[in-house]
């Protein structure tokens, strides 16, 4: 901290210029994730069932080495369940589809909501059109059912959010700058 004498104002007060040399951590980019709803499950059937079918013809059942195995079976088991494990990642990466993140995206809003105002721009825009007593309560009955989806999501995800929270603690300056300005 130094004095700033081109400030200066003639006044009892002298202003004072302050820099702070911090480094700013750069956020990492959130990394895709599986949009397990919008997955196509016949289609990761198949593909599992065929990759395990090959798995088992490369691997077939072989009692040469019992008395080898009964005395590591943690090895064994390890040795057999690590090829699985890849089917099934393999499997994930290749059939189930990957949500784009962004760091605009609301936490707690799903599929659900976004159908849900879908509906209710219907209902009112049929309302509009025919400005019927049926349409009008048709279109109350969907901003009703919005307003509940809505709500039920954003509880939702309020709670997965905490929970991500308390299982990285990095992430806390989030919640304690929501608990200063919006609570």
């Amino acid at each position: 901290m130094q004095p700033c004498e081109e400030l200066d104002s003639d006044s009892d007060h002298i202003p004072i210029i302050t820099s702070i040399e911090t480094t700013v951590p750069q956020q990492a980019e959130r990394p895709a994730q599986p949009r397990w709803r919008k997955a196509d499950w016949v289609k990761v059937r198949e593909c599992l069932k065929h990759r395990l079918e090959v798995l088992d013809q490369d691997h077939p059942n072989d009692t040469s080495n019992l008395d080898r195995r009964r005395t590591n079976k943690l090895e064994a088991l390890d040795e057999r369940v690590a090829p699985l494990q890849m089917i099934v990642q393999d499997t994930v990466c290749d059939t189930i589809p990957l949500a784009k993140p962004s760091r605009w995206t609301r936490t707690g809003w799903s599929d659900g909501c976004t159908e849900s105002v879908k509906r209710t721009r219907r209902a009112c825009r049929k309302w509009v059109a025919h400005g019927s007593q049926e349409a009008y309560i048709n279109y109350r009955q969907a901003v009703n059912e919005k307003k509940r989806q809505i709500k039920r999501d954003s509880m939702l995800g309020w709670r997965q959010a905490v929970a991500d929270i308390m299982r990285d603690p990095a992430k806390m300056w989030r919640l304690t700058k929501w608990a200063r300005t919006a609570a």
